[in-house]
Parts: structure tokens; C-alpha cells; sequence
């Protein structure tokens, strides 16, 4: 059996309960053992997949990190065989993130599906993941062309998944096609306006969603706040008299709005999730 602990890669022996060190893992943003004695593993956010033969037990790269964009590789789950492999790129790079599959032999990699999820193959030829943050569904994966089929089926809802963990989610499936998922509440949350002396619930603002960083301006008659919303991080702007709420940026990820003394300009992060850039906005 292998695990993560202690910032390291280890494996336990079943027969014996002897533990043995592998290599060096920070994070440990999942692994996979294949047929041949392989173990693919993502040691550390920003890091590539790491390969350690079995041959040798010195764990060589196995993927390539994008220069343009602090990316990071997460989630390996070989298919039948032990050659092929699946993983999650979770750049902030929108030609970018996605699930992708390598060919450990020839070294061909594809992009499979463009979507922020951990990903695994179902015997019967389907590629699973979670999108729309809880909604795990299925689609027709060709392993001859290295491409899916078709659009994807919905097989569950509420199946949870996580933003700060490389987008794992909690889905699992057997060689035999047997599928165990973990549901649970979505992280959707809705804003309301709280009266400190009654301690109630004045009113709310805006619909449930995946918000961030909420910042009232120096008036406070209008409030910027980061809302996720799948396929990018926008900020958005609400008039707090009326609860009309629209979009500011078109980058892919903008968050943590802080206002300037004025309340005529908006500074915020824009970027990836280790590198980001200072903007501003004009209102």
C-alpha cells in the first residue's frame, strides 16, 4: 500500500507491516502503482508528476510544467495496462488546465477535457470527473485515438470536491466498474446583511454562489467580491440599495478586491495561484 505522510512517499508491506521510505513529497497530491512496479505521484503544488521505477527506485520527472504560467500536475490514475495515465493540469492558463492522458511509451500527450477535476477511467470505457464543482458525470473515452466521444452523461450530484486540494474529487473507481463516491453540502454560500443590536438577518444580497473576499466601499453603497464560477474566478460588482450585481474583469482568476480611498478604483489580484499580478479597475 502506498500513502503520503510526514512529507514523504512510503509504502507499507502487507504481509511483513514493514514501512519503506520512497521519496520526498511536501504535499503528496495523489499517486498510482501500476502492472510494471511504477509509481507516478504528485509530490508538491507546482510540480510535476514524478515517475520512480521500480527498476531503480530514483524518482525521475514525468511531465513538463508550462513556462508562461505557475501551473502544477495532480491526480495520476493509470488505465489498463500501466502505460497510459491520466492527470489534472491545474493552470490558471485557460489553453491550459484540464484532464490530460500521456502515453508512457511514445510520450504523446493530449488534452481530454477542459474542466478543473481529478479524473479516473471506469472499465466499462468511460472517463469520470466532477464539473460545475459537485456534479460527477461520464463520457466515452476512445483509447485508441486518446480522445472522449460524445458529451458527458450525469451519473451524481453533490459529489464533493476540492478547490485548495488541486481540485480532487472524492470519487473513486474499482477494476471491476464498482463506483463509491462522497457526497456532501456545496460550499455555495449567500451574503446577507446582519443588524448587530436585534441579531437578525436584515436581508440578503445577491444569489447562493461560490464567493470570496467580500469589500464594502468607503460609502458603503456598493460591494466587489470574488465569485467562482467553474471555469474562471471574476469579480463582481453589487449596488448594495438595490442588490444589482454585474461582472468587472474577463481574466480567468481575479480575487481579493481591496478599494481606493476614493471608492473610484478597484485593486486586485489577477492571475495564477502561485504568481499573481497586481491590476486595477477603473469604476
Amino acid at each position: 500500500v502506498g500513502f503520503f505522510a510526514g512529507g514523504r512517499l512510503k509504502c507499507l508491506a502487507l504481509a511483513t507491516r514493514e514501512t519503506t521510505d520512497l521519496a520526498a513529497a511536501p504535499e503528496g497530491l495523489g499517486g498510482a502503482w501500476n502492472e510494471q512496479g511504477d509509481i507516478l505521484f504528485a509530490p508538491d503544488r507546482g510540480a510535476p508528476l514524478m515517475r520512480l521505477p521500480a527498476s531503480t527506485g530514483v524518482p525521475v520527472p514525468e511531465t513538463v510544467l508550462g513556462s508562461e504560467f505557475k501551473e502544477g500536475h495532480a491526480w495520476p490514475h493509470f488505465l489498463p495496462g500501466g502505460r497510459r495515465v491520466l492527470y489534472t493540469d491545474y493552470s490558471a492558463n485557460g489553453e491550459q488546465y484540464g484532464i490530460y492522458i500521456k502515453d508512457l511509451d511514445t510520450g504523446a500527450v493530449r488534452r481530454l477535457v477542459a474542466v478543473y477535476s481529478s479524473a479516473a477511467y471506469s472499465p466499462d470505457g468511460y472517463l469520470l470527473y466532477v464539473k460545475g464543482f459537485d456534479q460527477l458525470v461520464a463520457v466515452r473515452l476512445d483509447l485508441d485515438r486518446l480522445e472522449v466521444q460524445g458529451e458527458p452523461l450525469p451519473v451524481a450530484r453533490g459529489v464533493l470536491q476540492f478547490g485548495d486540494q488541486a481540485f480532487h474529487a472524492d470519487f473513486s473507481v474499482s477494476a471491476t466498474g464498482l463506483l463509491v463516491a462522497r457526497s456532501g453540502e456545496s460550499e455555495r454560500h449567500k451574503l446577507v446583511w446582519f443588524d448587530r443590536p436585534s441579531r437578525r438577518v436584515v436581508r440578503t444580497l445577491g444569489d447562493p454562489a461560490y464567493l470570496s473576499n467580500p469589500t464594502l466601499s468607503p460609502d458603503a453603497r456598493s460591494l466587489a467580491l470574488g465569485i467562482d464560477e467553474g471555469e474562471q474566478i471574476r469579480l463582481w460588482l453589487f449596488d448594495v440599495a438595490t442588490g444589482a450585481g454585474r461582472p468587472l474583469t474577463t481574466e480567468r482568476i481575479a480575487y481579493s478586491p481591496l478599494w481606493s480611498a476614493a471608492g473610484d478604483r478597484l485593486r486586485y489580484l489577477s492571475g495564477g495561484f502561485r504568481a499573481p499580478s497586481a491590476m486595477e479597475r477603473l469604476l
